[in-house]
């Protein structure tokens, strides 16, 4: 944190700097009895799939993904535990299933139990209530199918979950090819994006040959940002480099922005005081953050400097 001790410069530096980095009860399933008593079922495992109270089968969206099984099962016309439930070794984990008789095509939503594995056996085993439900005769094989079912806000995060994670490392790829003047035109695209006038100018942390924006805030009395960018490719910008930097940025009164694509060494404080000025620095992370966070402020022909295309999921209720 910035001791205020000097010039009203650092605490407008403080608040330039604030603008452009700060860019940057549910409950478990449970299964509702215990298994111990059941013949070849094995002990629920904690479940880590969490749902919000009371999801109706209606709100449930099939995962065949996550889950999907077509086996045989036999009820042997005895009752078991009670509830809606079938078991089979290949269940990892407790969750909520669909099970539809094929030959019927009658269908009940349940539990799905890991049952241990018997050689020779890979019947599905079920209980009494889901026999009864899907119209099981004593005896009698029948052919059933398993499908998991997710909430349907749960399933919609999952994809998107999905989307996000591809989308980042393609966007981390594309970054990480961008030379020093690409990788300054971006980080101006942004500035510019948040009000800034800016202009290029030669890096001052230079000994990759590294490139430079000073960007201006008009009307505001705020100092300038002097902008230092290091593409990928290139060491990671240690402190005494960012020392020097500083020491630069005091000689006009600027405060400075770092961005590393290759980040920073470890003997790199992440914001404060460098060289008697104030430096705050951005990794690749964080420069993708904020790309993402600003897009539809920067101008559209920026834009295609590391273009987006938005991909929109239906919210959950």
């Amino acid at each position: 944190m910035i001791r205020a001790n000097s010039k009203k410069m650092k605490t407008a530096a403080f608040a330039v700097l604030a603008v452009v980095m700060g860019l940057t009860a549910c409950a478990p399933i449970e299964a509702g009895f215990d298994t111990g008593s059941l013949p070849g079922v094995g002990a629920i495992e904690s479940d880590t799939l969490t749902v919000g109270e009371d999801v109706s089968a209606a709100e449930l969206s099939a995962a065949p993904e996550v889950y999907n099984l077509k086996g045989i099962a036999v009820w042997n016309g005895g009752r078991t535990v009670p509830g809606i439930w079938v078991a089979h070794p290949t269940a990892t984990k407790p969750m909520d299933v669909r099970i539809v008789h094929t030959a019927t095509g009658k269908s009940v939503v349940g539990r799905l139990l890991h049952a241990k594995n018997r050689p020779g056996n890979n019947q599905v085993t079920l209980s009494s209530d889901a026999a009864a439900a899907l119209g099981l005769e004593p005896r009698r094989r029948a052919r059933l199918s398993i499908v998991a079912l997710l909430p349907g806000d749960l399933a919609t995060r999952r994809s998107r979950q999905g989307a996000e994670r591809s989308a980042r490392a393609a966007l981390t790829g594309f970054a990480a090819t961008l030379d020093n003047d690409r990788l300054a035109q971006l980080v101006g695209a942004l500035m510019r994006g948040m009000g800034y006038r800016t202009e290029f100018e030669d890096g001052l942390i230079a000994n990759d040959g590294g490139a430079g924006i000073r960007a201006k805030l008009a009307g505001k009395g705020a100092p300038d940002i002097r902008v230092a960018v290091r593409s990928g490719g290139n060491k990671r910008i240690s402190g005494g480099e960012l020392a020097a930097f500083g020491k630069a940025l005091r000689t006009d009164g600027s405060v400075g922005l770092v961005v590393s694509v290759p980040g920073f060494g470890k003997d790199v404080r992440r914001s404060g005081l460098m060289g008697g000025a104030f430096v705050e620095m951005l990794d690749l992370d964080g420069l993708l953050d904020l790309w993402v966070d600003r897009y539809q402020d920067v101008a559209a022909v920026d834009r295609e400097l590391m273009p987006l295309k938005p991909v929109y999921f239906l919210a959950g209720n």
